[in-house]
Order: C-alpha cells, then sequence, then structure tokens
C-alpha cells in the first residue's frame, strides 16, 4: 500500500478497519473466543450446540450456579470447554463491603474444589467482574488482589453480543440474526464476543459458530492463547 495513503488513512481512522477487512478477507488470523457468562438457563442447550460443532466455549459460571448442577460443568470441562471465575454470588462489587468480597472469593474457591475438584480449580486462569463492576474505589484494590494472589488474569471482552447499546440505554437482544449482523460487521483478527446462558443467545451462538466455520475462522479456549495470559 503506498505509504501516503496509508498516513491519510490512519489521520482520518480508517486504516484499521482497511487493515481489519483485507485480513478478514485473506483468512489470517482470525480467532473467536466465545465467552458465556452466569449459567443460569440454556445451558444444556449451548454446550449441545458447542460440543456438535467441536467448538470450545469460555465459561464464566457463577459458583452458586454450579453448586446446583456440577455434573454439567463437569462434562462440560471434559469436554473440552474452559471454566473461569465469576465469583459465588455475582454482586456488583461497587455495592458490597471488602469483607463481602474477600468472603465471596473464599466461598467460590470452596465451592469448585467441592463440586469440581482442587485440580479444576487450579486449572482456572481469568476472572470476569460480574456486570463489568471493578468496585468502588475503597474496594477495588482489595479486589484486584485477591484476582492476582489466585494467579488470574482478568477477561474482558470486546464485542457485546448479550445487550446492545441504544439511545434509552442497554437492550438485550431479541434477534439472533442482529446478533450475528453485529458481529460480521465488528469481525476482527481477535475476538472476544460476550454471550450469556438467555434467550437469544442459545440460536446467536450457534449462527456465530456456524458463520465462523463456513469462513475457516479459528474457535479457541482463551487459557490458549499466550499472550493472553501474559
Amino acid at each position: 500500500m503506498d505509504r501516503r495513503l496509508f498516513t491519510k488513512l490512519c489521520l482520518s481512522g480508517a486504516a484499521s478497519v482497511l487493515m481489519a477487512n483485507e485480513s478478514i478477507m485473506e483468512k489470517k488470523n482470525v480467532e473467536i473466543f466465545l465467552t458465556v457468562d452466569d449459567g443460569w438457563n440454556h445451558k444444556k442447550e449451548i454446550l449441545e450446540i458447542a460440543n456438535h460443532y467441536k467448538v470450545p466455549l469460555n465459561l464464566f459460571i457463577i459458583g452458586k450456579v454450579i453448586e446446583q448442577d456440577p455434573k454439567i460443568w463437569q462434562s462440560a470441562i471434559e469436554k473440552g470447554h474452559m471454566l473461569g471465575s465469576h465469583t459465588y454470588n455475582h454482586h456488583k462489587l461497587s455495592k458490597i463491603d471488602e469483607e463481602t468480597i474477600i468472603a465471596d472469593f473464599k466461598q467460590y474457591k470452596n465451592c469448585v474444589i467441592s463440586s469440581l475438584g482442587r485440580e479444576n480449580y487450579e486449572k482456572i486462569k481469568f476472572f470476569r467482574y460480574p456486570y463489568g463492576d471493578m468496585g468502588n474505589k475503597s474496594t477495588k484494590p482489595t479486589t484486584k488482589k485477591l484476582i492476582e494472589d489466585n494467579g488470574w488474569k482478568t477477561s474482558w471482552w470486546n464485542m457485546d453480543l448479550s445487550f446492545a447499546s441504544s439511545s434509552y440505554g442497554m437492550r438485550a437482544y431479541k434477534d439472533p440474526k442482529d446478533q450475528l449482523a453485529y458481529f460480521s460487521r465488528n469481525l476482527k483478527s481477535i475476538n472476544v464476543p460476550l454471550f450469556h446462558f438467555k434467550d437469544p443467545d442459545a440460536k446467536a451462538i450457534e449462527l456465530v459458530i456456524k458463520f465462523g466455520l463456513e469462513n475457516g475462522y479459528k474457535f479457541a479456549r482463551l487459557d490458549s492463547k499466550k499472550a493472553l495470559l501474559s
């Protein structure tokens, strides 16, 4: 590409889009890390879809949800899906005190060890904040230290496929085709879409999987990517 044209594109903010499109068209290094939070509903459906297409999921499951039905999460791990921490109670960390946060992390650890075994607890590499809430001024350092003490990395998403922003705030998607359309329009070389165990996310996940496989993209676990672990 001509250097002057590239500089012009950079200044206009269009270079990243052009380069992403070229990369996508050539199918170079397009990776998709499907992340699914919470675990309340549609768990069997979503796991069956992923297992059918032999695609790994990155599961951020609430501790008390694991306790309710540990067999399904044990089976998910055995099928090759990744388990990440999402706290025990799924509180908004800015709304509770340090003592409650410390107790929650301890309860999560105990619940995973008792439900899934210490080995699976020690395999956890990532933590995701409930609601994306990192805490308030007094609790944020405590939470950060707890995450670091467990050897976890914070996992964020770069594409929300559960809730769309609008002039009225955040709203849940109603049509899985809209979720797929948003995904395809915003595709990057590394994609970490956020889903939840809810409707229509179950249908949208299948559409995204089919779209990715048809285009030759790679689906992977977060803990398989060295750059994400560093």
